[in-house]
């Protein structure tokens, strides 16, 4: 089947079935919050079906370049100086993400250095794809928090900062992939043209800078929202094509190209409305994809993604507890506060596809692996863990049910990006 073809395929089936969650089912069908895209890619992937080979996802990769740098751009919006703020809730949102990768990372980096089968792979190969599951695990998804705290009615303190600390941990993550990806000695712009590494790290971030300046020049003041999308679309266009084929990472270029709009232009809250719409069907363009872009490991590495997801729970505990317990808001003794923050969404596999997307790596199926399989396993309870902790810290049912939207529309001051998720809860609560 030809590759265009595939691509409609694709992309019409995304957009019928989030349209379908969306206005028809709500959140009863959805079993891993979006995540059932991640196994139903893996059916259809070259192990199983076979419907998308090799060739064809090798030939779809410049369409995730677009797709993951939507989400970048989407992610990047809310990250505005003019933003409602929390307090404490970068710093909490720092600590965390900066524990979780350093403490993963590093486990990561010495187990693959034991292993039989990862033990030969060179030193370089192992500190980036230790960088990249460090940050990887860093990942949280805001719009899981900001639905639960929908669907619970929750309020309090927690309800207030978690959601802005999942959104400081994305940020986080986003770049501190992006720039492993970048500073790649093996880079191959790096080794022909004998560019230092960090020069090439300076290049990708100054890229996405420049991209959202031009943008602003462009756009200027409009507020017409169609004009506003077909804008977006092709200044995310051209930063993933610029991206992709100077191996940089589309999601962080279009992250920063984001968060240089939502702080220089008075279009930015216009555009979150006028793309907001794509968000979920490109999510699920995203994981079908990267489900088929799976790839089996041997016996021994699975050891490696059970210790990635127990591990990452363990940190996450622990970190929150040590970035709370001077909070003045927050009681210290809540337990377990950073079982809030499981989910990972959509971008544990955007990461994993641009990890796989700037080059070829010894570890990329292993890294793949991590990333997906957490993904989707913490789906499972991510839920239930969220709920239970707003449940502990007696914060659910404290808000009547008529002030939900108004809540829900502060706090997406801060994470525009999560309003068709908590939408879509709200409308499943009523």
């Amino acid at each position: 089947m030809d590759t265009p073809l595939i691509l409609i395929l694709i992309l019409a089936f995304a957009f019928a079935m989030t349209h379908l969650e969306s206005f028809a089912l709500g959140e009863r069908v959805r079993l891993f919050s979006g995540l059932e895209y991640v196994i139903l890619g893996a059916l259809c992937g070259p192990f199983v079906l076979n419907f998308l080979d090799r060739q064809s996802l090798a030939d779809l990769e410049p369409v995730l370049s677009v797709v993951t740098g939507f989400i970048g751009f989407l992610y990047g919006l809310p990250v505005s100086r003019h933003a409602e703020k929390v307090e404490g809730a970068k710093r909490v949102g720092a600590t965390i993400a900066l524990t979780v990768a350093a403490v993963i990372g590093g486990t990561f980096y010495a187990i693959t250095g034991v292993l039989e089968p990862t033990a030969m792979v060179s030193q370089t190969e192992r500190i980036i794809a230790s960088l990249v599951l460090g940050f990887g695990a860093a990942a949280c998804s805001a719009e899981a928090i900001v639905g639960g705290i929908a669907t619970t009615q929750a309020d309090g303190p927690i309800s207030q900062l978690m959601p802005r600390v999942a959104a400081t941990t994305r940020v986080i993550a986003i770049m501190g992939t992006g720039l492993a990806l970048a500073a790649d000695p093996q880079n191959l712009y790096t080794t022909e043209l004998d560019i230092h590494p960090a020069i090439w790290v300076a290049v990708s971030v100054g890229i996405g800078a420049v991209i959202g300046f031009i943008f602003h020049i462009f756009v200027g003041d409009e507020d017409d929202t169609q004009k506003l999308f077909v804008a977006v679309i092709g200044v995310i266009m051209l930063a993933s094509g610029i991206s992709y084929a100077l191996e940089m990472s589309p999601l962080m270029v279009c992250l920063i190209a984001g968060m240089v709009v939502a702080n220089i232009s008075p279009t930015a809250g216009r555009l979150s409305r006028a793309v907001m719409n794509l968000g979920r069907p490109f999510n699920a363009t995203l994981l079908l994809i990267a489900g088929a872009m799976w790839i089996p490991i041997p016996g021994i590495l699975w050891t490696l993604p059970l210790i990635f997801i127990v591990g990452r729970i363990i940190v996450l505990r622990v970190s929150a507890w040590m970035a709370t317990r001077r909070h003045p808001s927050i009681d210290p003794h809540t337990p377990s506060l950073g079982n809030a923050l499981l989910s990972q969404g959509a971008l544990a596999a955007a990461i994993a596809v641009n990890f796989v997307e700037t080059h070829g790596h010894a570890l990329e199926a292993v890294v793949v692996t991590c990333l997906l399989v957490s993904g989707v396993l913490n789906e499972v309870w991510a839920n239930w863990a969220m709920r239970r902790v707003l449940q502990r810290a007696g914060e659910t049912g404290r808000r009547a049910p008529d002030a939900i939207d108004e809540d829900v529309e502060t706090i997406d001051i801060d994470i525009a990006a999560s309003r068709g998720e908590a939408a879509d809860a709200v409308g499943a609560h009523h």
